[in-house]
């Protein structure tokens, strides 16, 4: 079990593949990514994924700023708030869509050096937008999630409250104590090692923490990145 992120860069990625490929079918790998195991995130996507098409999805993070000192913001120790933080909300998008991500593009606003913006283009045609804001006033709830999708619409209000939107009629309305998943994450995973499926697969955390790199890259380089996951998972697999 690691916590989230599972690696900093390109090179340790290529380390923790090697020693899954080395170790498949005995190895158990699971990564702290807990909303997608949060009670009202199985019921959105239970709601949505009877329908056809692809999901479009926004989803807004007001994380609050950080002191310039604080480990996560270091990139050798905590690998910055994008690889080692947005990579929660990119998980998130794969749960909701059993896809994994494509393309990612990725902007810095330079007056506001720990926002960033993202949007990824999905394997199954999907669009999500991700705004990971730290200048938001405080009193402004954490997460708000908000998925369309064959006429019918989910909004999940920072894991508390969840509004299911169909073609007519009032909304169904969901509301509880915060529940972000990580009691149910745990449980699974104990059940896991005792014999059952993996939680996440492997594939799916290796595409998540590479669509993280990719929108660095994206930063750096201004332009849209593709990912090529069959070349990560085996450096043999040619894309041509």
């Amino acid at each position: 079990f690691c916590e989230k992120p599972l690696c900093l860069n390109v090179a340790e990625l290529s380390q923790v593949v090697a020693q899954w490929r080395a170790h498949e079918g005995r190895w158990s790998v699971l990564v702290g990514f807990n909303r997608r195991f949060a009670p009202m995130a199985r019921q959105l996507r239970d709601y949505l994924g009877g329908g056809a098409g692809a999901y479009s999805i926004q989803y807004r993070v007001n994380a609050g700023a950080l002191p310039a000192n604080h480990w996560t913001r270091d990139r050798a120790i905590g690998g910055g708030r994008l690889i080692g933080e947005v990579c929660h909300f990119i998980d998130f998008v794969s749960f909701l869509t059993s896809a994994e991500p494509k393309r990612v593009w990725a902007v810095h606003p330079p007056t506001a050096d720990e926002d960033l913006h993202l949007t990824l283009e999905m394997t199954d045609g999907s669009v999500a937008s991700i705004a990971y804001v730290a200048q938001g006033g405080a009193s402004l709830p954490k997460e708000w999630v908000e998925v369309h999708r064959s006429g019918r619409s989910g909004v999940l209000d920072n894991f508390r409250a969840l509004a299911l939107h169909g073609s007519s009629g009032r909304p169904k309305m969901r509301k509880r104590g915060q529940d972000k998943g990580h009691r149910a994450l745990m449980a699974g995973w104990v059940e896991s090692l005792r014999g059952g499926q993996p939680l996440i697969s492997f594939r799916s955390i290796v595409a998540t923490t590479l669509a993280t790199f990719a929108a660095e890259e994206s930063i750096k380089s201004g332009r849209v990145v593709e990912l090529d996951v069959d070349h990560v998972l085996d450096p043999t697999h040619s894309s041509a």
